[in-house]
């Protein structure tokens, strides 16, 4: 996860709203009609903020990050762990025919 996601998760309910409205203006001048800008969009609105924001946001928004990056390693090694749980290899050795 980037920094600048880690922080969106962390304070979407404030940002969402900011997002919204600049999204609907930039838009409206460039009349975009997919959601593809509006990612790159939302992106570099969220990177710009992120640097702004004090030491102690930054802080929290690495935490964040990491633990999301340990998170999601800990649920890939559960599902290996699954997948090779459901193999079944024979107990009786196979006869050529």
């Amino acid at each position: 996860m980037k920094s600048e996601h880690a922080y969106h998760h962390l304070k979407r309910e404030e940002l969402d709203p900011k997002i919204a409205a600049l999204w609907a203006a930039e838009k409206e001048k460039c009349g975009y009609t997919n959601t593809r800008p509006l990612l790159n969009f939302r992106n570099k609105l969220l990177e710009e903020w992120l640097s702004k924001e004090t030491d102690d946001v930054k802080q929290a928004v690495e935490a964040y990050r990491k633990a999301d990056i340990a998170r999601r390693k800990a649920e890939d090694a559960q599902a290996e762990k699954d997948r090779a749980a459901q193999l079944v290899l024979p107990t009786d050795p196979v006869e050529a025919p």
